[in-house]
């Protein structure tokens, strides 16, 4: 059998399955895990997909001039045989794979998954291109998925305004369960032995891309600034994406006066004892269709800060254990957001058994694609 035989199986698509691209690598992989089939990428070296397919040449933005025959034949053979496809993002060649895909003769259907890369603060920059990409091509790739899947009730919202035509779900992420109960006293030690942390004082986390759109500076900053120093030691996991924000940061650390610890990202097990051994999440992103780390926070029961724009941040209110902030917060607003919380932390744990569980969110998504993807062939 040829290995671009995908017989009526799912096959997802994304331009670049690497660790580097965060909250979407580890989408797909967990909607591979839930509905198995294929991952597909289009020529990337570093890829992890399962199928790769090289055009004769790219353009900037990952648009392919022309593919070779073998290239062609390739991706005819998947879209005849495959039961359809799941787009992850929107604005590369793997969308114009898809439409191609669905206005041929086989007319392939699929989803559509757009991770935040259709909210309106996206739009603030690079906009002409993409303005001119949902003129050609965007909106209708919108409207005639067979369903355009949102990790949030906040993600859809946004885009019904914006594109009413589409036929919108919801479906939350799903979290992995590491939490072990009465361990924190322990996990918490260890973060003081390994770091150098104070274990006299409160430790706010901050953890995952350092980049602008996430608001580390801006955190760093406005913690450096507050009184919170005297009580409370922010810890800041991950690397500065650009040499810039890189720079910023170093001199908000140093005007801390030694209140914020910068380490680099920690994975599995060492990640999982930051979790369970700090008292609160921090997260102000301009922009968040989900958050992993925030619903990551709350499965090991730590209550969380986060931005108006993190999507999730209405379905934490009724558990009590989240503090809302613009992301323009000053100093006494991240103050009086750490003060209501520890007075008062909620039911984190609570939020992620009932809203954010691995198990949740795949009988939801196989449901989904059950009902909007079945099988196109008859054994």
């Amino acid at each position: 059998m040829s290995s671009f035989s995908v017989k009526n199986e799912i096959v997802q698509l994304y331009t670049e399955l690497t660790p580097r691209m965060g909250g979407i690598y580890i989408a797909v992989n967990e909607f591979k895990k839930a509905l198995g089939g294929k991952t597909l990428d289009v020529s990337r070296s570093r890829s992890e997909a399962d199928l790769t397919v090289s055009p004769k040449a790219m353009i900037k933005y990952n648009f392919a001039i022309w593919y070779g025959s073998l290239a062609r034949k390739q991706l005819d053979e998947i879209s005849s045989s495959c039961r359809g496809y799941i787009l992850h993002g929107v604005f590369d060649e793997t969308a114009r794979i898809v439409w191609r895909a669905y206005q041929s003769s086989s007319k392939v259907p699929y989803a559509l998954v757009p991770h935040g890369l259709l909210d309106p603060w996206v739009f603030t920059y690079r906009s002409l291109r993409k303005k001119i990409w949902l003129a050609l091509l965007g909106r209708q790739l919108l409207k005639h998925a067979q369903v355009v899947i949102c990790a949030s009730e906040g993600e859809l919202m946004k885009l019904q305004k914006r594109f009413p035509d589409a036929n919108y779900t919801v479906c939350h992420w799903g979290i992995a369960d590491h939490f072990f109960p009465n361990t924190k006293s322990i996990n918490r030690a260890q973060l003081n032995s390994r770091f150098n942390l104070p274990s006299d004082k409160k430790i706010l986390l901050m953890i995952g891309r350092i980049s602008r759109v996430k608001q580390f500076v801006k955190v760093a900053k406005i913690f450096s600034e507050s009184d919170l120093v005297e009580k409370a030691h922010l810890l800041i996991v991950g690397i500065p994406e650009e040499l810039e924000e890189g720079l910023l940061l170093d001199e908000a650390i140093k005007s801390s006066g030694n209140s914020i610890t910068l380490i680099p990202p920690q994975f599995d097990e060492d990640k999982h004892v930051i979790f369970g051994g700090v008292d609160l999440f921090v997260n102000l992103s301009q922009k968040e269709n989900f958050s992993y780390t925030t619903a990551e926070s709350l499965s090991f029961d730590v209550p969380v800060i986060i931005s108006s724009e993190v999507d999730i941040h209405p379905i934490l209110a009724s558990f009590g254990c989240a503090q809302v902030l613009s992301v323009d917060a000053s100093p006494d607003d991240l103050k009086s957001a750490v003060n209501a919380l520890i007075l008062n932390p909620g039911h984190p744990r609570k939020a992620y058994l009932e809203c954010f569980t691995q198990k949740m969110f795949s009988d939801n998504l196989k449901n989904i694609i059950d009902t909007y993807l079945p099988s196109r062939f008859h054994e």
